[in-house]
């Protein structure tokens, strides 16, 4: 049955059929005009908001939208992950046009239900609407950190290690098989840009065992989020090419392609591992208390602030301030 048919009170009762009840943490959730949180006490409130549209962030002919769903949620996780913290609460918004039926809207929110209930986070609400042309999909979220242990990109010094949480690449070869139609030969490089997976349990550990001097999360590209943390502290960079985690389906794709394996390194975006720094000393603690998932460090801060380098097999090269760009690519 169309949209246009259903009314927005019965898509508003749907997706409240879809995520079942308020929860402690949210006292009143969908339905009014607000949801009511209870806030935990000693914790700072972290908020973040990430915004898909289509035809920019998502294509729905090889996307699916349970996928799609889980995806909008975990790229504002990833945020939150990025700063030390813990998810809480999302709000969603939503702009869909009259290709939408309510079963696709179903489909999308099972998605996001999916997501937020592996990262025990909830979705206390939102607002729909129609779009005359594509879907648009706004999520704001909110969650917490201990006081005092939010991380930001701001904080770096020369000397510090910087490291990485994971393989990157994944994303941009998953993009493009999924774009060439060759899924089955690169499943999970595939699922990494469908399902990307945010690493708050590693984040908490960061910000409090590894006492992390600056952290953000790649979904513009590695090249592009060493500038950032660069420019917020006010420092230089050189990383080495070698150390840099690559999955062996990105080097077969890559190989088989003909792509400069340095641009698939630096300019992946949406990978959603966290970039981070912290003091040489610090990164001892491996040996008493290891970390909920592998880390790797890729590189050093220097105080050469207009120096940033990366070394490759065929020598030293300038940084380029390179990845994705809302309005340039």
């Amino acid at each position: 049955m169309a949209l246009s048919e259903q009314g927005e009170f019965n898509i508003i009762r749907q997706m409240h059929r879809v995520l079942g009840a308020a929860s402690a943490d949210v006292y009143l959730g969908i339905g009014d005009d607000a949801a009511v949180l209870n806030v935990k006490p000693e914790h700072q409130i972290l908020l973040t908001a990430d915004a898909l549209v289509e035809g920019v962030h998502f294509n729905r002919s090889y996307t699916p939208l349970d996928a799609l769903g889980w995806k909008s949620l975990a790229a504002s996780i990833s945020d939150i992950a990025a700063m030390g913290g813990r998810p809480e609460a999302a709000i969603v918004s939503l702009a869909v046009d009259d290709t939408w039926s309510i079963d696709d809207i179903t489909m999308l929110y099972t998605g996001l239900k999916e997501c937020a209930l592996n990262y025990n986070c909830r979705i206390a609400g939102g607002d729909t609407t129609r779009s005359l042309s594509g879907a648009f999909i706004n999520i704001t979220l909110m969650g917490v950190v201990k006081t005092g242990l939010a991380v930001t990109r701001k904080g770096a010094r020369s000397g510090d290690l910087i490291g990485l949480s994971g393989p990157i690449g994944s994303a941009r070869c998953g993009l493009e098989i999924l774009e060439s139609s060759c899924i089955h030969e690169y499943p999970l490089s595939v699922e990494a840009f469908l399902k990307p997976v945010p690493s708050v349990d590693l984040g908490l550990w960061l910000a409090k065992e590894l006492n992390v001097t600056s952290m953000i999360d790649i979904s513009d590209g590695l090249s592009s989020e060493l500038h950032h943390l660069c420019d917020a502290s006010n420092t230089g960079c050189q990383i080495e090419l070698a150390n840099i985690p690559v999955t062996d389906e990105v080097k077969t794709w890559a190989l088989s392609n003909n792509f400069d394996p340095v641009d698939i390194v630096m300019n992946s975006g949406e990978e959603y591992c966290l970039l981070f720094t912290c003091n040489a000393d610090h990164a001892q603690i491996f040996k008493s208390s290891m970390p909920p998932k592998p880390i790797h460090f890729i590189g050093t801060m220097t105080d050469e602030v207009e120096c940033r380098t990366v070394i490759t097999p065929a020598g030293k090269q300038t940084l380029e301030r390179s990845g994705w760009d809302h309005f340039t690519n």
